[in-house]
């Protein structure tokens, strides 16, 4: 299909870009491709992005009440709060995930979700948060509103991969994934199924590949072969 080989090139040659123009240019023709190919304007989208400066942040906020108060209904408050003080700390930063990973109810631990029921007088949140520059998330947004495209949600690609596979390994405690995409590399490590770090370098599989080229003294392409 001739429509699917000019989006595959055109996603393809993302990877290439240098500059926010370059993507922009590359994007827009992308878009093009595919509305050609579904023969329909898309106005809504859902953006898997990754690059080597996303991270994670961790906040553990407490508190101590008086009486016992419903742990679900004070966690969800406490959850807002944390996320404004990320905001107010990060201001050049942007949130694009987060989940509680631990809560201490009155010196008990919980990892999952908890009873509805349950109140306690004394709640600790951790709280885990995945972030990344706020100028690359918002030229992102822009291309595609330049183009009448809504974002409506915006992920972390390596993140929301390594979750498919959580079910696949149920017997183990610790796991770890490797994302290795063109030019960075994402390491997510889960425990009890939560996530426990993200970290993301900038080196990814084109670097391998050029140092197979420079090593061995081949052309790129077949070390690009060699590679796989």
């Amino acid at each position: 299909d001739n429509n699917f080989i000019n989006i595959y090139l055109s996603s393809k040659d993302i990877r290439e870009a240098n500059s926010d123009e370059d993507y922009s240019k590359i994007i827009n023709s992308l878009i093009l491709d595919s509305e050609k190919k579904i023969s329909n304007h898309i106005e809504n989208i859902i953006v898997m992005y990754d690059i080597e400066k996303i991270f994670s942040v961790d906040i553990s906020i407490k508190r101590i009440f008086d009486q016992k108060v419903n742990v679900k209904k004070t966690s969800s408050l406490l959850l807002q709060e944390s996320i404004q003080l990320i905001k107010n700390n990060y201001i050049t930063k942007k949130i694009i995930h987060f989940n509680i990973t631990k809560y201490n109810i009155d010196s008990d631990y919980y990892f999952n979700k908890i009873d509805n029921e349950l109140e306690a007088k004394s709640i600790i949140l951790d709280v885990k948060f995945i972030c990344l520059p706020i100028e690359k998330y918002t030229n992102i947004i822009n291309i595609f509103k330049k183009n009448n495209i809504n974002v409506s949600n915006f992920y972390c690609s390596s993140y929301v991969r390594s979750l498919s596979y959580l079910d696949s390994f149920k017997d183990f405690k610790d796991l770890i994934f490797l994302d290795i995409g063109f030019h960075r590399s994402t390491l997510i490590h889960f425990n009890n199924k939560v996530l426990f770090s993200l970290k993301s370098l900038g080196i990814g599989s084109n670097h391998i590949t050029k140092d197979i080229s420079k090593v061995l003294k081949i052309s790129l392409e077949d070390s690009e072969k060699i590679k796989r």
